[in-house]
């Protein structure tokens, strides 16, 4: 197989995906079961529509609860002021994911949104061209952007 794994390609480009998604999801496959049913427990009322795994958004909460803090605590030398700040540093971290799973479901229902219009117009133009309801619906979601297709 030639050019694979040069920079660039595709195999590349997959094995860096990859390298990244087992170096997120390592510490939550290290913690012990009970722990991570409490970690994810919220999470998994978060994650619909948002396409993110509760797996990634709770490996996401636990590299972001520990590592905020203790950066904070390194640029500021271990000061009072980083010892004060490495509290809300941790909150922020625990809620990163919550953030991260609404913006991506916001963003995917904007998307939706702009894409009904479309459709609602081609199922009317399909309609008007003499369908029936069934080849009109048809027509429409196969005219109908990639977003409101089911998955």
């Amino acid at each position: 197989m030639e050019g694979a794994g040069l920079p660039g390609t595709k195999e590349e480009k997959h094995g860096i995906r990859r390298s990244y998604r087992i170096l997120v999801e390592m510490p939550l496959k290290l913690i012990p079961e009970t722990l991570r049913k409490r970690l994810c427990s919220d999470l998994e009322k978060r994650v619909a529509l948002s396409g993110i795994s509760v797996d990634r958004l709770a490996a996401v909460r636990v590299w972001t609860t520990v590592s905020l803090p203790v950066v904070v605590m390194l640029l500021l030398r271990f000061s009072g002021l980083g010892l004060m700040l490495s509290a809300p540093c941790a909150a922020f971290g625990w809620m990163l994911p919550v953030l991260l799973a609404a913006k991506n479901r916001d963003r995917y229902l904007d998307g939706v949104r702009h894409a009904l219009p479309g459709t609602a117009d081609m199922l009317y133009a399909f309609v008007l061209g003499g369908k029936n309801l069934d080849q009109a619906f048809r027509g429409a979601a196969d005219s109908a952007p990639e977003l409101l297709h089911s998955p």
